[in-house]
C-alpha cells in the first residue's frame, strides 16, 4: 500500500464538506488524520493517505486541489513535519491577506 503525508489547509466554506468521506467512498484510499486544527475560519490537517497506487492518491490530491485546499506534501519525521505545515500555513496566511488588501485596493481605486 502507497503512502503519503500531506499538510491541507483550507478556509471556512470547507470546513462543513465530507472531504474525508468523498476519499474514502470516491477514491478508494484510506486517510489517518495525523494532527488537524479546525477553527470557524479555516481549518488544517496533517493527513496520511493510503492507497493501492500514486494514481488513486493523485487523483484524491486532485478532489482536494478541485475544492479549494491548498495541499503540500510531507516527508520526515512528524516533529519536522510539523514545522514545514506551519511554515506552509503561515505562508498561505499572507498569501490570502495580501489577496484580501489587492482586492480592497482595486475596489477603492478602481483597479489603477
Amino acid at each position: 500500500m502507497i503512502r503519503k503525508r500531506l499538510f491541507i489547509s483550507m478556509n471556512a466554506d470547507l470546513i462543513k464538506e465530507p472531504i474525508l468521506y468523498n476519499l474514502v467512498k470516491n477514491y478508494d484510499l484510506v486517510p489517518n488524520v495525523r494532527r488537524a486544527d479546525v477553527s470557524l475560519s479555516e481549518a488544517w490537517i496533517i493527513l496520511e493517505l493510503c492507497g493501492g497506487s500514486d494514481e488513486h492518491i493523485q487523483e484524491g490530491i486532485d478532489y482536494l486541489l478541485k475544492l479549494g485546499a491548498a495541499v503540500k506534501p510531507l516527508q520526515g519525521d512528524y516533529v519536522k513535519s510539523l514545522k514545514q505545515a506551519s511554515d506552509f500555513r503561515r505562508r498561505e496566511k499572507i498569501k490570502q491577506e495580501k489577496k484580501k488588501q489587492h482586492k480592497i485596493f482595486d475596489q477603492t481605486f478602481g483597479g489603477v
